[in-house]
């Protein structure tokens, strides 16, 4: 329920006419009395002005109390203004404004004043100096000094004829001159409040109360007046009330803007607000509490109903939220989410907030409802979609797991192609390596061969024909050896690996003794040591050998004639994994331009090698097919050291 709807509520109750009307002087309400006075009907008023009903002067007067009394938030005032009536007469009437909380100002307590009222007006002037004398100011100044409040008693004149210390204090703080005795009061008021205060004394001298509120300066004062009666029933002197209001009104002014922004709040909020007492009776609602319960209940929300007539519980249900609700008068702030079926049978979900609030006179409790049915609908669905999103990124990383997976073995599998074409470029080159030196090595011999076979054919002694068969001898060893080296190439490439279990020094010794003749011939010592023997070795004998003796063939071949010892040393040493070999001599060297080149099918060092180039390939090929590791270091004039990493199959066995 708004302020304007309350007041309506209130004056049409009221003995008195009343009017409510807006700072513009429009009439808002009006209730039935007014026409008792004044013989408008309210709807005759309502919407016009009601400036419309004075003469220009009272009307201009008037306008500007009202003005004044907006713009200064002043409380009250009362004044004295003759009305037209609907039958063309003019009418004396006494006007009370307050200056409401609402937008408007409630002009209220309309009451006529007979002629016979009006005629006594001035008894008090005519009274003469019989009436006051000196003696009866006299008897009325001890009333005045008297009184608490500021006060000061007033002739006929309105000139001042007693007045007690609080007053002297008040009109000298608030007009910065001292109070003089037979002084008219108006000399202490501002001049634009003169004629206000002249019909305010009027109004009294005819024996009724007055109001007025003046600024002067930073002050605020509150003044009315109160008739003096004397013994034979006549206005005898007019009581003058002061009190500043400077603070009240800055109060007043701070609960209109309270009261302001609560009507904004009212209309701006979503949210249902019921304040109830501990009898759980309606103390105050707003409008969206008046909304729902309609909606809910078709029924209208007023003040003083039973909170309980709106709770859809039944039975035992309905008796524990009774008795919750009351102790939670004494409780913590809480709130609980209920479903609620309107009038149409829809269902909605609301959101209670039940908050104590502590009062002076006895304990309140404010219920703020919230309907987010809506909401509850929008999270439900966003709950599903949550889920299904969940699925569908579940889908998703499965896919991308998935194509992940295809595009490793996609990887992989081009690795494969990558390397698989890198093997066959290479074996391409090395096949057409192979079959130009095919070519070369065996024609060679070959022709050797025909021309010495020319040569015998022509030759007619004994020791001739010996020489000649010995070259041919010569060029068929070259060949043989061509033919075994290639054997040897060709076997290690198509034979299948075959891992078992060896013994190092038996195999270095049968190589040892292979390459007897040609050490013998160059007086090399070979010499070899095997370190971890008692750990078990397992390999590939037949591609063993064929590294180790490679290696030292390699060696011989290059021999350094120039030194008085030549030596080659070999040491294994067999751990659980691997089998390391490094095998030394102190020959002539590899140059660093060609050390990158010697592992090269039919790469030959230089005049010495004697064989096709393919001993240190295979042995580099060996190595490769048995996952090993090979490192050559060489020193020109110093030696060579190879160094070799064998995986031990001994687990494979």
């Amino acid at each position: 329920m708004n302020i304007t709807a309350f007041y309506e509520t209130l004056i049409q109750h009221l003995s008195e006419g009343v009017l409510i009307i807006k700072e513009s002087g429009e009439v808002k309400y009006a209730n039935a009395v007014v026409e008792e006075h004044l013989g408008y009907p309210p709807e005759r008023l309502i919407g016009n002005s009601f400036l419309n009903l004075f003469d220009d002067k009272d009307a201009a007067y008037f306008a500007r109390r009202l003005q004044d009394a907006v713009e200064r938030k002043l409380p009250a005032f009362s004044i004295e203004v003759k009305l037209q009536t609907q039958g063309g007469t003019w009418r004396l009437c006494r006007l009370q404004l307050r200056n409401c909380l609402a937008l408007a100002i409630v002009h209220g307590f309309i009451v006529s004043i007979s002629p016979q009222e009006a005629a006594s007006a001035t008894s008090m002037q005519e009274g003469g100096t019989n009436q006051h004398s000196a003696l009866l100011y006299e008897k009325l100044r001890l009333l005045v000094e008297r009184n608490e409040q500021a006060a000061l008693l007033l002739n006929e004149k309105t000139q001042v004829v007693a007045a007690n210390a609080a007053a002297f204090e008040l009109i000298e703080r608030v007009t910065n001159r001292p109070l003089q005795e037979q002084i008219t009061l108006l000399r202490y008021l501002p001049a634009s409040e003169h004629e206000h205060f002249r019909r305010l004394y009027e109004q009294s001298a005819r024996g009724y109360w007055g109001e007025m509120t003046f600024a002067k300066g930073k002050y605020l004062i509150h003044l009315d007046t109160m008739p003096i009666w004397s013994a034979s029933g006549q206005v005898a002197a007019i009581m003058v009330h002061m009190k500043e209001v400077s603070r009240e009104a800055q109060l007043r002014q701070e609960l209109v803007y309270q009261h302001q922004l609560l009507e904004a709040l009212d209309r701006a909020s979503s949210e249902m607000l019921v304040l109830i007492d501990q009898q759980l009776k309606v103390r105050w609602f707003n409008r969206q509490a008046s909304h729902m319960v309609r909606l809910f209940f078709g029924k209208e929300l007023k003040v003083g109903v039973d909170w309980e007539s709106f709770v859809q519980l039944q039975g035992e249900e309905k008796e524990q939220y009774l008795q919750h609700l009351k102790e939670s008068f004494h409780a913590e702030s809480y709130f609980q989410e209920a479903k609620i079926t309107d009038i149409h049978g829809g269902a909605h979900w609301l959101q209670l907030t039940y908050t104590p609030l502590d009062s002076d006179v006895q304990p309140m409790l404010i219920i703020s409802a919230l309907d987010i049915t809506k909401e509850r609908v929008a999270k439900k669905r966003l709950a599903a979609l949550n889920r299904q999103l969940i699925e569908q990124n579940k889908e998703l990383a499965r896919q991308e797991a998935a194509a992940r997976m295809m595009n490793e073995q996609l990887r992989a599998q081009q690795k494969q192609l990558k390397q698989a074409f890198e093997e066959l470029s290479r074996r391409n080159f090395e096949l057409d390596q192979f079959l130009y030196k095919v070519a070369h090595d065996i024609r060679a011999p070959i022709t050797s061969l025909k021309g010495l076979v020319h040569l015998m054919e022509q030759e007619s002694t004994s020791s001739g024909l010996q020489s000649y068969l010995e070259h041919m001898k010569s060029s068929i060893r070259r060949l043989d050896g061509f033919i075994r080296s290639m054997y040897t190439y060709t076997s290690i490439e198509q034979k299948p690996l075959n891992f078992e279990v060896l013994d190092f020094e038996v195999l270095l010794e049968e190589v040892k003794r292979e390459l007897q003749e040609p050490l013998n011939t160059h007086n090399i010592t070979l010499s070899y040591k095997v370190l971890g023997k008692q750990q078990p070795f397992a390999g590939d004998k037949v591609r063993l050998h064929t590294i180790l003796h490679n290696i030292i063939s390699n060696s011989i071949q290059y021999v350094d004639e120039k030194k008085s010892k030549h030596e080659i040393k070999v040491e294994v040493q067999i751990l659980p994994r691997v089998a390391k070999v490094k095998i030394e001599d102190n020959g002539t060297g590899i140059p660093p331009e060609l050390q990158d080149k010697v592992f090269d099918m039919f790469f030959r060092g230089d005049e010495r090698s004697k064989g096709a180039g393919l001993g240190l390939y295979i042995v580099k090929q060996i190595i490769a097919q048995l996952q090993g590791k090979i490192d050559l270091k060489s020193e020109p004039s110093e030696g060579t050291s190879i160094e070799l990493e064998i995986p031990n199959q001994i687990s494979v066995k």
